[in-house]
């Protein structure tokens, strides 16, 4: 395993991969307005490939966009494909990923963001509301590990046109929903300087026991399980990898619609039932980040204007009780003993 990482990092250490960029898109928290036109009757049709990402299509789409913040406002070409796992199988509208090719010019809101993944509603009007608590789950973790993926906030149309008629304006709306859109692999890689590993199984001993036991104390606060790093499967986490000389490897959690906070408002025990993945020793060191701050965690759950007052005061109380918990060293020797420890279920 030492020598592919070790190769995987010479060999991206030539690639412009690691070009510093800034991608406008998420340099705000303010609501983006998109229109996607394409023939989303044939795009639907790859949702039953749910098991080969080879027979996953790339259509043809047009994407209209309008930004207040930047005041600025297009029409770009690209493409889209259905993606997923268990979303693509269950939700009668599919998670999506846009990609803009290499031909955006620059100063535009897209520039260097060439894939992103879209977030999108999966079904009935409850699970509407998943998507607006998902994303405030990503804006707290980016407060305590800014190795962390951006996201925006959007409303985006949907408009049905066949292949021989993207370029149009007329199209019957299909869906107006709200959505977010998530950073790349590739551009998170860029703009820390590292590189991103596509394996789909790892030694967790591999990977920084920092940013393990602070994915630990996150998923516990935010009630998620679904994540793993294991001989078995990497679900539900980016590995990126400092170059040489450094080369130490860090996890950073995507996918939350599972968590507890986003599925019922409410956070089970979750080491009881689940496990706790890391050590005393590890942890106490990432406790630091959370408590110092929390008056950042529960402004930024204010900021979130798609966010309804019972969210809002939900997630305020779930965040303040986790905090005050983790601040109580007996509570961290508890859910680091050998019986929850021996539980775990992420590695």
């Amino acid at each position: 395993m030492y020598l592919f990482v070790t190769l995987f990092s010479y060999l991206a250490l030539s690639s412009t991969l690691f070009a510093q960029s800034n991608v406008l898109l998420f340099n705000t928290n303010a609501l983006l307005n998109l229109e996607i036109s394409g023939d989303f009757t044939d795009i639907f049709l790859d949702k039953v490939q749910t098991n080969d990402n080879t027979k996953r299509r790339a259509h043809d789409v047009s994407i209209l966009f309008n930004d207040s913040t930047f005041n600025l406002n297009g029409n770009l070409p690209g493409k889209v494909q259905v993606r997923g796992w268990n979303r693509l199988k269950v939700c009668e509208f599919p998670p999506l990923k846009l990609n803009f090719g290499k031909n955006i010019p620059e100063g535009n809101l897209f520039s260097n963001a060439k894939k992103l993944k879209v977030v999108t509603r999966c079904n009935e009007l409850e699970r509407a509301r998943w998507v607006n608590r998902e994303i405030a789950i990503y804006k707290l973790y980016e407060v305590v590990e800014p190795l962390s993926l951006k996201t925006r906030f959007a409303n985006i149309i949907y408009r049905q046109r066949v292949a021989t008629d993207i370029a149009n304006l007329a199209g019957e709306i299909i869906s107006d929903q709200n959505s977010f859109l998530i950073e790349s692999g590739a551009m998170i890689a860029r703009r820390f300087n590292m590189v991103e590993l596509n394996v789909v199984k790892l030694k967790a001993q591999y990977v920084s026991k920092s940013s393990l036991a602070k994915i630990n104390l996150f998923n516990f606060m935010i009630g998620n399980y679904d994540t793993e790093i294991s001989m078995s499967d990497v679900r539900n986490v980016k590995l990126l990898q400092f170059l040489p000389p450094n080369r130490t490897i860090h996890a950073i959690p995507y996918d939350f619609d599972f968590a507890d906070w986003v599925r019922k408002l409410r956070v089970r025990t979750m080491y009881k039932e689940y496990g706790f993945c890391s050590d005393y020793e590890d942890i106490i060191k990432e406790v630091p980040a959370f408590i110092q701050n929390k008056d950042k965690l529960l402004a930024v759950i204010k900021e979130q204007y798609y966010l309804n007052e019972m969210e809002k005061q939900s997630l305020t109380e779930i965040v303040t009780k986790f905090i005050n918990f983790i601040a109580v060293d007996s509570n961290l020797r508890e859910i680091t003993s050998s019986g929850f420890r021996n539980n775990c279920k992420m590695y």
